[in-house]
């Protein structure tokens, strides 16, 4: 039972690592460097924030003359040299572009009652009316200005996507690459929407994981208590059934010298009986040969009653143990057991003598 518990919850870590990693929440656990940029013609700022650590690092790292795209790798790889590059794993990137490369306007909503996923569909639907854009040219994201108005920010797509190239080309975490709006809400280009979308789908398949593991690990633990349990009492049944066998025997069955093996035969019947069977019934007569002793008794299950009749088997004093009959009722399995001894002398023949 500990084996499987054991496998189980193995099997649950593993599953739950895999939805983090899948959904992107790992990083959630880790400690993280925040590195926000301010981008100039000639430079770039950056100021670094540790999420275990109160220590900061500011400064810049001004571009190379030179028109082309590598003064940005360039200056990307000194700032990681600068921050350290054994940490570059845990390096989140949070870039503010100059708002000069961006356009902004307001729309007005048709409806108050629009979802996310309607809002941003609209918003779409309506670049080239506000900015006689292509939506394919651009991207945007908007925030609420107002009950019914949405400030629309704007930005070209080929700039947006060679930011995003860089990074992937350099192995980097970039989380934001955006602007502050006019009234201070932050303007991201990136889809965060729907990576928040997953990362609450995450969220809430994990809460379910988890209710639905505490629940599973509330049940097997009532069940183990009531097991452990059930067996507690049929173990005192059992001992006080051997013990109220082992008491009258001198007392019930008036045995000659002669036959002492009989009384060893029923000690040692006394002996074998598992503590899941209960015995109900012990009848002996010694006036057969070769002796036979009957038991009626009960159990929950089958193999316990031929665990039992194997256990008899193999005492030396039995030379056979047979079922008679096994009837289920209410309760469970009634039984009877027929017995025999292979050592015991016939009384005649002791008489004989």
């Amino acid at each position: 039972m500990r084996s499987v518990v054991k496998n189980f919850f193995k099997s649950l870590i593993t599953f739950v690592e895999m939805i983090l990693r899948t959904f992107g929440l790992n990083r959630f656990f880790a400690k993280k460097i925040d590195i926000v940029i301010q981008l100039s013609e000639d430079r770039l700022d950056y100021k670094t924030h540790c999420s275990n650590r109160d220590q900061e690092l500011c400064g810049e790292v001004l571009f190379m003359q030179d028109s082309s795209d590598d003064k940005y790798d360039i200056a990307l790889n000194q700032l990681i040299e600068i921050v350290n590059p054994k940490t570059k794993k845990y390096l989140q990137f949070f870039i503010y572009i100059d708002s000069n490369l961006t356009k902004q306007a307001l729309l007005t909503l048709p409806n108050s009652s629009l979802t996310v996923n309607e809002i941003s569909l609209f918003a779409n639907a309506s670049i080239y009316k506000l900015f006689n854009l292509s939506p394919n040219e651009v991207l945007f994201d908007y925030s609420y200005s107002g009950e019914d108005k949405l400030s629309i920010t704007i930005c070209n797509r080929s700039y947006i996507q060679r930011w995003q190239e860089r990074f992937a080309k350099l192995n980097l975490n970039l989380q934001f690459i955006g602007l502050k709006s006019p009234d201070c809400q932050q303007i991201n280009f990136l889809p965060w929407r729907k990576a928040q979308k997953r990362r609450q789908t995450a969220q809430l398949l994990i809460i379910m994981i988890t209710l639905l593991v505490t629940a599973l690990s509330l049940l097997g633990y009532l069940w183990l208590a009531t097991e452990n349990q059930s067996h507690y009492y049929a173990a005192q049944i059992v001992e006080q059934q051997k013990q109220i066998i082992t008491e009258q025997l001198p007392n019930n069955i008036d045995l000659p010298d002669s036959q002492t093996e009989v009384y060893q035969l029923l000690t040692t019947l006394s002996n074998t009986v598992p503590f899941s069977v209960g015995l109900t019934l012990l009848d002996y007569d010694p006036e057969k040969y070769p002796p036979k002793i009957v038991m009626k008794g009960y159990s929950y299950r089958y193999a316990d009653i031929t665990t039992f009749i194997q256990n008899l088997s193999a005492e030396p004093l039995i030379k056979t143990a047979q079922i008679i009959a096994i009837t289920r009722d209410h309760v469970g399995l009634q039984f009877e057991l027929s017995i025999t001894s292979k050592t015991v002398q016939s009384p005649h023949k002791v008489d004989d003598y």
